[in-house]
């Protein structure tokens, strides 16, 4: 390994938060669906829910915390309004949630094996950001588009999805 890797490895471990999954538990394999509070986020929620449905999966909410973006505590904020109406389809004990300061890419391993991750669900406008990321996952992940969500009976669920506040 090179030196500069080597410094970086360390940075990650000392800088790693000590209770990273604080949310979850091991066991039930799940949906990850990744949050980022745009308003296609309700698309790809839709998506996640149906995909645990089908699959009879639980389903976690990831989110990526971005020092100027949202406040980790308006996001947990955020993440427990979206996951009321999820726990009310799945039932309560099925969803969770998850926020993260580390990359994506840093915490795959930790999602398939620890975490029993399914599958990944994400809009495809976070491609550009999630694919380079994701090369070397050991699960698959779903970039999901749509104009009008529907569930399998037809009928079409709506999830109010906060959005971002503006940065001052």
């Amino acid at each position: 390994m090179l030196p500069n890797q080597l410094n970086f490895c360390i940075s990650l471990l000392i800088n790693l938060p000590v209770t990273i999954f604080m949310t979850l538990s091991n066991g039930e394999q799940k949906i990850f669906i990744w949050i980022d509070f745009s308003p296609e986020s309700e698309v790809t929620i839709l998506h996640g829910i149906q995909a645990a449905e089908i699959l009879d999966k639980e389903v976690c909410l990831l989110y990526h915390l971005v020092s100027e973006e949202m406040k980790e505590e308006e996001v947990r904020t955020g993440l427990a309004a979206l996951a009321a109406p999820i726990s009310q389809i799945l039932g309560a004990g099925r969803v969770h949630c998850h926020t993260t300061p580390l990359p994506l890419s840093s915490i795959l391993t930790e999602l398939a094996e620890e975490y029993d991750a399914l599958l990944l669900v994400a809009h495809k406008k976070s491609s550009r950001e999630l694919l380079p990321q994701l090369s070397h996952s050991g699960f698959p992940f779903l970039f999901v588009s749509s104009a009008s969500p529907t569930t399998t009976n037809g009928n079409i669920r709506r999830i109010s999805v906060i959005s971002k506040p503006s940065i001052s």
